[in-house]
């Protein structure tokens, strides 16, 4: 009954080994870690689809119990069972002081996590890290949950997180069991049907509202949207839609994805889009990816109406390390101009961990460069662009089930007509973004997001300004 013996069963529940339920059964005869057993029995079980073993689980649990002497233990040893009702009504209502009560606390949460109810669970891991914030293996229990519920994304950045800290030898060994778990199928896979609304505005001015339905599948997901918009010019309003249809599929193998997607987009005329790529990547180490697309203009900025179907052709390299620092090159081709090219390098520090797991601040530089070196849709002469800013990214939950993100970034463009050096303007540029993601339940997730950018040239009153709201309702559902 050592923290040896958890630890090795720990693991081996954490690479979904089947000598998990044999070691799990066999510590389960040790109280003082019948709590800790039962967490990563139950989510070895879940996640191999054994429903009818975790029931039966459940019912031998009690049947074997004992009477406790207390209220206070009978209440923690109901809720180890499965009875955490009580349990619960008395965190909710602070009878007792049970919601000061770390022990209780955790047992509750494990209790709702093992019976499925993620976002309750979530909330009370969180109440007790704010008791115990130095309890790292709670902590990674808490990133787990993400994994547990499906959602491999969210549960990759918990983890990644969870890298920089100083852990024992153990503790790091689940941390990378569970950031292998992310980039594997062996797990219940969560579906997810999503809708989106958003309207973009420019100073142009220009308007794009869009609309669309989609839905994802482990490793296969599909979209549909539709984008309706209205531009001036030359005085003249001018209205368009863009229709396109996509479906996603990628394949995993340890460290390398490979993946496409293929669809159809629809302006004055319908073309094919489609974008393949492959990437190595080691969570918060070196990466490596290429890729091919093309992409309807379109969809992205506006443009004269004689090029309305103008397709963007492009190849792509990428490398980095972690998000500390990334550098992507980008050769365009648009319909039958000439080639350009695109160059992205970002530079990103965290600089402060929030208390308790609640958040994060990161410092971040960024340098973009676009070099037409002829005529095309978006310039009528040759042009180069230069962007430098530095921003700051804040991450921060608020009760439990509201994230708040925020990017705030200020920086220079610099741009150049080519073959004309006295044509040249420096712009200053302004950009906020703002994301809230409310649980609405472990079902349901409501995502706003807002952006705002702004760029005004040296000396003169006016410039250019672009605002976009994007309003996401994701439904997930889990399947074994």
């Amino acid at each position: 009954c050592s923290r040896e013996s958890f630890n090795r069963f720990r693991s081996t529940a954490q690479k979904l080994m089947r000598e998990t339920e044999p070691m799990g059964r066999a510590l389960l005869t040790c109280p003082e870690l019948q709590d800790d057993i039962l967490i990563w029995l139950t989510f070895y079980l879940r996640q191999s689809g054994r429903y009818e073993d975790l029931n039966n689980l459940q019912t031998e649990l009690g049947r074997n119990a004992q009477q406790e002497p207390d209220k206070r233990a009978h209440l923690l040893s109901e809720a180890v069972k499965g009875n955490y009702r009580a349990l619960e009504t008395a965190v909710a209502s602070q009878v007792d002081s049970y919601h000061k009560d770390a022990e209780a606390i955790l047992i509750l949460a494990r209790s709702q996590a093992r019976d499925a109810r993620f976002v309750d669970a979530r909330s009370n891991y969180e109440s007790y890290m704010r008791l115990k914030p130095d309890d790292d293996q709670i902590r990674i229990e808490l990133a787990y949950t993400w994994l547990w519920a499906g959602d491999k994304e969210r549960a990759e950045i918990e983890f990644s997180s969870l890298l920089g800290k100083s852990l024992s030898e153990a503790d790091k060994e689940s941390v990378h069991n569970g950031l292998k778990l992310t980039h594997t199928d062996a797990q219940v896979s969560r579906s997810k049907a999503m809708f989106e609304a958003s309207v973009y505005k420019t100073s142009d001015p220009f308007t794009r509202r869009g609309y669309g339905l989609g839905w994802s599948d482990l490793n296969l997901s599909g979209f549909g949207r539709t984008y309706e918009t209205l531009a001036k010019e030359f005085g003249l309003e001018q209205t368009g839609r863009i229709t396109e249809l996509v479906v996603s599929k990628d394949f995993k193998f340890q460290h390398i994805t490979a993946g496409g997607t293929a669809g159809v987009v629809a302006t004055k005329s319908t073309n094919p889009t489609f974008e393949l790529g492959v990437k190595y990547a080691r969570p918060e180490s070196f990466f490596i990816g290429i890729g091919v697309a093309t992409a309807a203009l379109a969809k992205y900025v506006p443009l004269p109406s004689e090029y309305t179907d103008a397709m963007d052709s492009f190849a792509q390299v990428s490398f980095g390390y972690g998000e500390a620092f990334s550098y992507r090159f980008e050769q365009h081709q648009i319909e039958d101009f000439t080639p350009h090219q695109k160059h992205a390098l970002s530079l990103t520090k965290k600089i402060k961990d929030l208390d308790a797991g609640q958040g994060f601040l990161k410092f971040r530089i960024m340098g973009k460069r676009t070099a037409f070196e002829r005529p095309s849709p978006l310039f009528y002469s040759p042009y180069k662009e230069d962007i430098w800013s530095v921003g700051l990214l804040l991450r921060k939950k608020f009760l439990d089930k509201l994230i708040f993100e925020s990017d705030v970034d200020l920086g220079i463009i610099s741009t150049r007509q080519l073959h004309a050096k006295s044509s040249s303007d420096t712009y200053e540029i302004r950009q906020l973004r703002g994301l809230l993601n409310y649980e609405i339940s472990d079902e349901y997730l409501l995502e706003l997001m807002a952006m705002f950018n702004s760029s005004r040239r040296e000396q003169v009153s006016s410039g250019y300004n672009a605002r976009l709201v994007q309003l996401n309702l994701n439904w997930f559902f889990t399947k074994p």
